[in-house]
């Protein structure tokens, strides 16, 4: 695949090294490459065959946020390789903010503060014409939020752009305060607060793996609440937190239900069970609310 990567490279006039970089969880596989002539380094994202809509949802996205003055790479083209959509974009320094809560937990309330604010501005911008329809983050809930599908559909604000994967990892931190946000593949028009709650619910099943020792675990803790308080600073309060709370669980445990098995992957089906108890427990709330 690297030569075929390297002439589509070539015939939109990039030359330079690749590099395989890790793509996390997720379904896209990812190159870094290399400028010949002194420019800055660029990303290819690589997307599944058939999956032209996510790279299309992708771009749109990211050139959205990026007009309105967001943190966002550059989008610089567009194609398919061997059936494959991809997309090239800009590259963004820094480290992620996972691995400098984890090496300097201290920082974590600062950088929640500062990914909340970010958050908030990101939900100020409009989705843009041909994303999706308005309604379809509801179904990324699955069948368990059928009792609440109602409710849901009456949410207020359900064309702001959503990136409905905002966490720690997907955030890069260049020295103090400057942050980038990638990895825009979950983009949709929704509500800003169920954006939040899907990014909350996130944090609390890395807590439930147990991946981490305590004081990382308090660090995200002090991360996760920073992160709402500035959130609300920009946007306003929750009005709904149950339904929120509930739509971001049934997410998030489709979501993690599908690494089960994966290479690498820490997830099991002991851990999907006890995040389905509690998505059924939080949605028994919500609907008593």
């Amino acid at each position: 695949m690297q030569d075929q990567i390297q002439d589509w490279l070539a015939q939109h006039g990039y030359a330079g090294g690749i590099v395989p970089m890790s793509p996390g969880f997720g379904e896209t596989a990812l190159w870094r490459v290399s400028s010949t002539d002194n420019a800055s380094d660029l990303v290819l994202r690589m997307f599944p065959p058939g999956r032209d809509s996510a790279a299309t949802r992708e771009a749109l996205a990211m050139r959205a946020a990026r007009e309105h003055g967001l943190p966002v790479p550059a989008v610089v083209a567009g194609g398919t390789i061997e059936d494959r959509p991809v997309l090239l974009i800009t590259f963004a320094p820094g480290e992620m903010v996972s691995d400098a809560i984890t090496n300097a937990p201290e920082r974590a309330a600062a950088l929640g503060a500062t990914l909340g604010e970010l958050l908030g501005r990101l939900h100020a911008v409009p989705a843009p014409a041909g994303l999706a329809a308005d309604d379809r983050w509801i179904a990324h809930g699955g069948p368990a939020l059928e009792p609440l599908r109602a409710r849901l559909r009456a949410v207020p604000n359900a064309d702001r752009l959503m990136h409905l994967d905002y966490h720690p990892g997907n955030v890069l931190v260049d020295g103090e305060s400057t942050c980038t946000i990638v990895d825009w593949a979950n983009a949709l028009p929704g509500p800003p607060h169920m954006d939040v709650a899907r990014s909350r619910s996130l944090l609390e099943v890395v807590r439930l793996a147990g991946k981490f020792p305590e004081p990382i675990l308090k660090a995200l803790d002090a991360f996760a609440d920073a992160m709402v308080t500035s959130h609300e600073r920009v946007t306003g309060p929750d009005p709904h937190p149950e339904l929120s709370r509930a739509w971001g669980w049934a997410m998030t445990t489709d979501d993690i239900a599908q690494h089960v098995g994966k290479p690498g992957s820490w997830v099991t089906p002991a851990l999907v069970e006890r995040l389905a108890a509690t998505r059924d427990e939080i949605i028994s709330k919500a609907l008593d609310s």
